[in-house]
């Protein structure tokens, strides 16, 4: 059985956003494309046996050399605009869930898809594994 996880409309809205910011500036073309194709192609599918993860490249994890699954730390994308008094914009906060798979690290952008629970229960599931969570 395959289950299709698309990526939320806010990520997607932030990607794009940013993707146009980099084409305005020109020397940012090349980024801002990168930023407009993991807008449109972004996924993560559960199968059977595996997690297939697409942001700009695909990883294919089996579910059995998955060692250990967690939550990191929210990380917050902030800026500082403005002369004068400051001003910081809160544009995403991402909540990366690391999983340690036969000595490497893959992070995924879980909130930014939908069913973000669903997702981490089934890799709970499929792995016999407990999500660990770090505390903020």
């Amino acid at each position: 059985m395959e289950k299709l996880y698309k990526f939320k409309s806010n990520g997607k809205s932030l990607f794009v956003i940013a993707g146009v910011i980099c084409v305005i500036s020109f020397v940012g073309i090349p980024f801002g494309l990168m930023f407009f194709y993991m807008a449109s192609t972004s996924k993560i599918i559960m199968k059977d046996d595996r997690i297939i993860y697409k942001m700009l490249t695909t990883k294919n994890i089996p579910y059995n050399q998955i060692t250990k699954i967690r939550l990191a730390k929210p990380v917050s994308s902030t800026y500082y605009i403005g002369h004068g008094a400051p001003v910081f914009v809160n544009f995403a906060t991402v909540i990366p869930l690391v999983i340690e798979w036969k000595g490497k690290k893959t992070k995924i952008s879980a909130n930014f898809f939908e069913n973000a629970e669903e997702i981490t229960r089934t890799l709970e599931e499929k792995t016999g594994l407990t999500l660990e969570v770090e505390k903020a």
